[in-house]
């Protein structure tokens, strides 16, 4: 995926009057039984930033290994709550892994 489909899916930028809050997707621990992500905050930026500091804050939190990791196999950046292992994708997961019945 590219930045723009990892921050489309993984990332949700909100504004509020007192701020502009980056949420990411992230596993809860333990997991609940209806859903087993939530999005916390990850960033907070003062209400009156511009698209400029936004898509830096976004691009840092790509590089922050607390959320997104590549994968060993692939070379894919992907977030680390879709990561089976904190080392690989869930695509090369199924691929080197297959869970046979």
């Amino acid at each position: 995926m590219n930045q723009q489909e990892l921050t489309d899916k993984y990332i949700n930028i909100i504004r509020k009057p007192t701020a502009v809050e980056l949420l990411i997707m992230d596993r809860r621990k333990p997991p609940e039984l209806k859903c087993p992500f939530k999005f916390i905050q990850a960033r907070k930026l003062p209400p009156g930033a511009g698209d400029r500091e936004i898509f830096e804050a976004v691009t840092a939190l790509l590089a922050d290994r607390r959320f997104f990791r590549y994968c060993t196999m692939c070379g894919e950046l992907c977030a680390l709550a879709w990561m089976a292992n904190k080392t690989m994708c869930p695509d090369c997961t199924k691929k080197y892994f297959p869970i046979r019945m």
